[in-house]
């Protein structure tokens, strides 16, 4: 009997060691799986899928609470997707935790470099240039992105140049040389550089994307939907359901192109792009009655969108609503005029980066006719050659209240009020 009673307690005792082994194993692992999973997210900001890393760093937040790395990357990945308040905000709680102060600086300096917030010419930012230590690549996206902000075409490709040729296996740089080509509607020369950057990097959707779109402008539409449906593969974007959609309905493949607008939509409830081509179909089938379903929200979504606009016009006189739609016929011929203007003045622009009376007129033209963030961005260039152009602060001023943003909107009637 005492036997039975000694092997129970040995039995006992193997399985509370066991227990506490098992539970000391699981603290010690767990700075180990945290820093894995820190290199996970880094890993997906480098192959520029920020909304991965998001989320990524959210489980990371989530398991482990409060961590000065996971602010400072949901900083970084933030600022890779334009999202420039939210950096703000993840910077100042990896500060709180006590990160790096100089990497924490020099992160503020790269965002405020992309977002036309800083001269690209400021003495920190070429001190930075000059020391880059392992953010060298950061730094050079982040300029060209501030000067293609600014529409400062010339310097951007200086920049290009030096990337492409510190790093010839990157993908990035290549990319942006597309985009340059695109900037400039040249899509032959836009469609080599993408596909120079998608054979570095095949497994990246949004090289084959911008590739698909270059093919797309010239009619390519096989090339074109190929590549949108091999993006598609590597992950569902609305932006490729959309361009896949408008390849389709090139090709008079009508269903299928609706089809794949439908499955946008479902992505994004509110989706502007698809709403728009949707409602075009029902219109060029003479449904303007089932177009208006699609039309209505494009409109409301973009009311001072030329197609936005023009395409509500024609559902409406197809419905038989004419006394309806001839406001917006008569909007989308201003919207037309003023456009063609802002295209001349977007390419003297590109070979006179100084003229600021031109800027002026370009954010004008598309605060009337456009979209609201470019007609902020192109205001906001004014202001970097000519700090205290009256007329841009009161435009901007006007902007930023109508978007609610009170306190940027008192900034600039400040300065409109001291330049009288």
């Amino acid at each position: 009997m005492s036997e039975l009673r000694n092997k129970s307690r040995r039995s006992k005792t193997i399985v509370i060691a066991s227990a506490v082994l098992m539970v000391s194993g699981l603290v010690l692992a767990k700075p180990t799986v945290l820093r894995y999973r820190l290199r996970q997210a880094r890993q997906a900001i480098v192959d520029r899928n920020p909304e991965l890393a998001i989320q990524r760093l959210q489980i990371i937040q989530q398991s482990y609470g409060n961590n000065a790395e996971a602010s400072f990357l949901m900083a970084r990945a933030h600022r890779h997707r334009e999202a420039y308040d939210q950096v703000i905000k993840e910077l100042k709680e990896a500060r709180g935790l006590g990160y790096a102060e100089d990497k924490l600086k020099r992160e503020q300096l790269l965002t405020a470099a992309e977002s036309g917030k800083i001269a690209l010419d400021d003495p920190e930012l070429q001190d930075l240039l000059a020391n880059p230590g392992n953010d060298d690549r950061e730094i050079y996206e982040a300029l060209v992105k501030g000067y293609y902000r600014l529409y400062e075409l010339g310097p951007a490709s200086l920049v290009l140049d030096v990337w492409q040729q510190s790093y010839p296996q990157d993908a990035q740089p290549l990319l942006y040389q597309g985009l340059l080509r695109e900037h400039e509607e040249n899509w032959v020369d836009a469609a080599q550089w993408l596909r120079q950057a998608v054979s570095l990097a095949p497994e990246r959707p949004d090289l084959r994307r911008h590739l698909a779109k270059a093919e797309q402008k010239q009619h390519n539409y096989r090339q074109a939907v190929h590549h949108y449906r091999v993006a598609l593969q590597q992950r569902e974007e609305v932006e490729s359901l959309l361009g896949l959609g408008t390849c389709l309905k090139a090709r008079g493949e009508i269903e299928n192109a609706r089809e794949a607008f439908s499955r946008g939509l479902a992505l994004s409830h509110d989706h502007y792009g698809c709403f728009l081509a949707l409602g075009e179909l029902d219109v060029e089938a003479g449904k303007g009655a089932d177009a208006l379903r699609w039309l209505e929200p494009a409109a409301q979504l973009k009311p001072r969108e030329y197609d936005a606009r023009y395409g509500l016009a024609k559902a409406l006189l197809f419905a038989g609503r004419d006394t309806e739609a001839r406001p917006h016929f008569q909007f989308a011929a201003s919207a037309r005029q003023e456009l063609s203007r802002v295209k001349a003045y977007r390419e003297y622009v590109a070979s006179h980066p100084e003229d600021t009376d031109m800027r002026y007129e370009i954010g004008k033209g598309l605060a009337q006719y456009g979209e609201p963030r470019e007609a902020l961005q192109w205001l906001n260039s004014v202001l970097k050659y000519a700090p205290d152009h009256q007329f841009a602060h009161e435009l901007l001023a006007e902007l930023y209240a109508g978007q609610g943003n009170e306190s940027a909107a008192a900034r600039h009637r400040a300065h409109s009020r001291r330049d009288r």
